[in-house]
């Protein structure tokens, strides 16, 4: 038979003789590593049990079931290491107790527990199945030392268990995590779903076994004492996978460095669990103490501290130098699309910035933006050079550094304000203030400001033509009069009369207009006054200029235009008033302006009498007039407070219904008193 195997040119006998061989050899294979796994295992046994801390009182014995490195591990000098005993070194710290340590493996723990009666065993499942056997089938009932209420629940516990069988009732708390892991061939990326039919390798009695148990892999399961013998029989290629706790495998894969490339361990754990640690004879104290020794441990980042030092270490193996490769090139390549989408964003903000600043500026309003806690987060240029502010100022509360702006309400209220005019850090502006709004909620506030002083400027434009038009009308009408009278005397052949009608105007007419000029010296309120004197001789007003008057130039001081404004609206009131009225051959303008003792004064007077009390009370209110006509009225008079406060002056009005109107103006000039106030104290 052998030699009609062996020239038999069909491949599948050979493959099925090495198969039987191969099932013949492995259970062999198997039961030798057992045995000399169990020396090993009788090795650990008679290492001698190991002190931890120096506390007073009796020493607690504590089984460990869990024997495998990096958790407990026999150093050269045969002293025991790892994470259960520098875990129980910082409870033992912590709670001033002694713990005698004694290594037997979960091979049979009820025999163990006979042997060294523990009060504590650790390396049990956690939570503990109510019907495990490991612990002779004693009630056990599981906490978590993380829960506030612990105490309590032990207590509900007692409460629910007869005294007489208390001592049997046993205490579990989850102690440390762990996980499961599929160890296969370099360059094997087989899922678990792909390793059905296929051989698996685990240890046995290990969580794992059971794991995949549940999952239907019975038939494929082969077992092996230890991580290390499972690692060898993957590596010999005698398993397709091998499946162990998370780091006892990798601590196995460091300490034989030829399967580091030979042996890949998957990414991702198969499963997490958790060991407990298990307190016997119902000891209430000691697993109270034990419980908040764990929970501070694990809150002030003692307990990840031995992790790292034991466990960290072996991270390194989760990835191949292929992997870690590849892993680094798309980190160099993400982080250079990174920095390259920064850059290009920082640019294209940078020249969105500049456009809208660009676009800002040449808004002939200034605007202010703040955000929700009322902070200047924009100005524009326009913004500044009104409210005296600099590039500095962005970031400040507005509200502290401009007085009177008042935006917090605004932002509060979420009402929008238009039209307010304020006075500014000593800027006389025209404000619209508006909310933000995103999504409905207030995220801030924009504010427009307009320079009154150039409204006024547009308005006195706007007058001035209208008033030069209007006194060229009358001059002309006044001429064409003249031109008359002197053609029908001459028509006449009053030849001499005519010369003297000739001569007699000339002289009024120049009289009057130096007269003017010589009193008021401000030609802008001189050219005001005659306009207003030739619309009063053609309405037939008698228009009277105080003989006393005397006015110097004060335009240094005093905008012309705003002096233009007040005069001009103040002479068209009355002029209006005694229109209303009905002009007769008593009715007159009375007109005064003097500047003496650091103030300017200023009065017009009309005997028109229509002022009452009820009109004065709301005679400077925006919007209010007793005109009866088409175009919009009632700003002349709160312009002309407005301007006059701005100028930390006054203007009140004074009045006999049916008699007169007297509007007074006063208007300081700190300069001058300035100067009065040095010579007076010499």
């Amino acid at each position: 038979m052998t030699i009609s195997i062996i020239r038999t040119s069909d491949g599948a006998e050979m493959t099925r003789i090495f198969r039987a061989v191969l099932r013949t050899t492995l259970p062999l294979f198997c039961l030798m590593q057992i045995l000399w796994s169990g020396k090993t295992a009788a090795g650990v046994e008679a290492v001698p049990d190991m002190v931890i801390g120096a506390g007073e009182g009796r020493t607690i014995r504590v089984l460990c079931m869990e024997t495998q490195p990096p958790y407990l591990q026999i150093d050269s000098r045969g002293t025991m290491r790892g994470v259960y005993v520098d875990l129980l070194e910082l409870i033992a710290q912590k709670e001033k107790m002694r713990f005698l340590l004694s290594p037997r493996g979960a091979g049979d723990v009820r025999n163990s527990m006979y042997q060294i009666q523990p009060e504590i065993v650790l390396g049990s499942l956690y939570p503990v199945d109510p019907e495990q056997e490991r612990f002779g089938y004693l009630p056990v009932r599981n906490l978590d030392p993380i829960d506030p209420g612990m105490a309590e629940n032990v207590a509900r516990i007692l409460e629910g268990f007869p005294e007489a069988e208390r001592d049997s009732l046993c205490f579990a708390l989850p102690f440390l995590w762990e996980s499961s892991t599929v160890f296969l061939p370099s360059g094997r990326t087989d899922g678990l779903n792909e390793l059905r039919g296929k051989r698996i390798c685990v240890v046995a009695g290990a969580p794992e076994e059971k794991f995949l148990t549940n999952l239907g892999f019975k038939k494929e399961i082969m077992h092996c004492p230890s991580a290390a013998d499972g690692l060898r029989i993957l590596a010999a290629g005698m398993c397709d996978a091998f499946v162990c706790e998370t780091f006892q495998g990798r601590y196995q894969l460091e300490q034989t460095r030829r399967y580091r490339y030979a042996i890949d361990a998957r990414k991702l754990p198969l499963q997490s669990y958790e060991r407990g640690l298990v307190v016997l004879h119902g000891d209430v104290a000691m697993t109270l103490k034990i419980g908040h020794a764990l929970a501070e441990m694990k809150l002030d980042g003692r307990y990840n501290a031995v992790m790292n030092k034991w466990l960290g270490q072996y991270d390194e193996f989760l990835l191949s130098p292929r992997i870690l490769v590849q892993a680094g090139c798309v980190v160099l390549l993400f982080v250079g699309a990174i920095l390259f989408w920064n850059h290009e964003l920082k640019r294209k903000i940078r020249i969105a910035s500049n456009e809208r600043d660009r676009i800002l500026d040449f808004v002939c309003d200034g605007i202010l933006a703040v955000d929700p806690a009322g902070r200047i987060t924009m100005l524009n240029r326009i913004a500044k050079l009104l409210l005296d502010l600099k590039d500095s100022d962005v970031g400040k509360i507005a509200d502290e550094l401009i007085p009177g702006l008042d935006i917090r309400r605004v932002i509060d209220d979420c009402q929008p304000v238009y039209n307010l005019e304020q006075n500014l850090r000593e800027a006389l502006v025209s404000c619209n203030k508006v909310p933000v709004f995103i999504s409905g909620r207030c995220y801030g506030a924009i504010v427009t400001l307009r320079d009154l002083s150039e409204l006024q400027a547009m308005a006195e434009e706007m007058t001035g033509v209208k008033m030069y038009v209007e006194s060229l009308r009358i001059h002309n009408h006044e001429f064409m009069n003249t031109l008359q009278a002197i053609s029908g005397l001459i028509q006449l052949g009053q030849y001499d009369k005519a010369v003297a009608y000739i001569a007699a105007e000339t002289d009024s007419s120049q009289s009057a207009h130096s007269f003017m000029t010589e009193r008021i010296k401000n030609a802008a309120v001189c050219g005001v006054l005659m306009g207003k004197a030739g619309l009063c001789r053609e309405q037939g007003i008698n228009f009277v200029l105080e003989a006393d008057s005397s006015c110097a130039d004060h335009s240094a001081e005093i905008s012309e235009r705003s002096l233009v404004i007040v005069v001009g609206n103040l002479m068209q009131n009355a002029v209006e008033a005694l229109q209303e009225k009905g002009v007769d051959e008593r009715s007159e303008i009375r007109f005064s302006m003097y500047d003496e003792s650091g103030y300017i004064f200023l009065s017009v007077r009309d005997n028109a009498g229509l002022m009452n009390a009820r009109i004065a009370e709301r005679l400077f209110d925006k919007g209010f007039s007793t005109k009866k006509r088409g175009r919009p009225s009632g700003f002349g008079l709160y312009t002309i407070s407005n301007i006059v406060t701005s100028l930390g002056g006054d203007i009140s009005v004074d009045f006999a219904e049916g008699e007169y109107t007297d509007f007074t103006v006063t208007i300081p000039l700190p300069k001058k008193q300035e100067e009065l106030s040095d010579a007076g104290s010499y």
